[in-house]
């Protein structure tokens, strides 16, 4: 009766967990929405949202062209030293991920002549995700980092890159090991059965042989 209780008890155990595995946080070219935050020295003075058709989509990989005009009617205002003004990045829905702070104009560095070399202006930003496929469809990593140019009217692109991580999986482990401890159990439960049927065969002959005697 025990071992009866104990494989119902896997059984349900293991149910629930292929439940819960079965859960995604994401789909498949699902947009994930961003914001862009412009700063002129420490202070934020704009925010911008990047529409669905130029926002990323989860594991899909493209290249976009932003709208750059926030960015060139930002730079045609009358905002002190406008290569103070910096712009990130920002994952929403709950991501949390941000990029650096990207100057839109910055001196190429050509060894210590820094003054001296030709101005660069900000001219996209390469995003590289990483996700895991299985139990959960699900960020994993996220690196950005900016495009530079030398034309400040050249178009600003936003490259989106996908690649696979097969991490290791909680869930998946679980699932594994919950089907080991089934298999053991029910050859446990079949070994002890065996040995009282073979037990009791045992003792059955004795008793004939004593009978005999």
């Amino acid at each position: 009766m025990g071992g009866n209780s104990s494989i119902l008890l896997l059984f349900a155990i293991l149910a629930s967990t292929l439940c819960v595995a079965s859960v995604r946080a994401w789909d498949y070219n699902d947009p994930i929405p961003i914001t862009v935050a412009f700063r002129a020295g420490q202070e934020v003075i704009l925010y911008h949202q990047i529409d669905a058709q130029n926002s990323p989509r989860f594991g899909v990989n493209r290249v976009v062209q932003f709208p750059s005009d926030a960015i060139r009617n930002l730079t045609k205002t009358d905002v002190d030293a406008k290569s103070s003004i910096t712009v990130r990045f920002e994952l929403d829905r709950g991501l949390g991920q941000v990029t650096n702070w990207f100057p839109l104009e910055r001196r190429a560095s050509v060894g210590r002549r820094r003054t001296t070399a030709p101005m660069t202006y900000f001219a996209g930003v390469k995003f590289q995700f990483g996700f895991q496929e299985g139990a959960f469809l699900k960020l994993t990593s996220f690196r950005a980092e900016d495009i530079r140019g030398f034309d400040p009217d050249e178009p600003i692109l936003l490259e989106y890159t996908w690649d696979e991580h097969r991490i290791y999986d909680p869930h998946r482990s679980i699932t594994v090991v919950l089907i080991v401890c089934l298999v053991a159990t029910i050859l446990i439960i079949q070994k002890t059965a065996l040995d009282g049927v073979k037990g009791a065969f045992k003792s059955h002959v004795v008793v004939q042989h004593e009978r005999a005697d």
